[in-house]
């Protein structure tokens, strides 16, 4: 994810989108070769990213470029989720016998009364 914040001289500017599309171009103009394959140049075709609305600053106007790394989560694969819940259960079930267990030992026995037959 790359996140770009312009910060411009005056009133008379790009557009923030602009800018942040000419720093993707930057960034990935020639990656055959980085990643040794045949690539279309400017392959930033997966690249996300935000701009705010337009900032300045008459005195140091800049860009600055945040680049973050997004990993999205796996996706579950049909039944992978249905195995999962049933997983789960069967832990808490066993929690819970081992809870009851647990309390059973713990309990003070009554003692059985014996009667005498006659």
């Amino acid at each position: 994810m790359i996140r770009t914040i312009a910060y411009f001289k005056d009133g008379i500017h790009p557009d923030p989108g602009n800018v942040q599309k000419g720093v993707c171009d930057a960034l990935f103009y020639d990656d055959q070769k980085v990643l040794g394959k045949k690539t279309r140049k400017g392959d930033d075709k997966y690249t996300g990213g935000s701009f705010p609305p337009p900032r300045y600053d008459k005195e140091n106007p800049r860009v600055v470029v945040i680049i973050e790394d997004y990993v999205p989560k796996r996706r579950k694969k049909d039944g992978e989720e249905q195995e999962e819940k049933e997983k789960e259960k069967g832990r808490r079930e066993e929690r819970a016998r081992g809870t009851a267990k647990k309390k059973r030992a713990q309990a003070p026995r009554k003692a059985k009364r014996r009667t005498e037959k006659s």
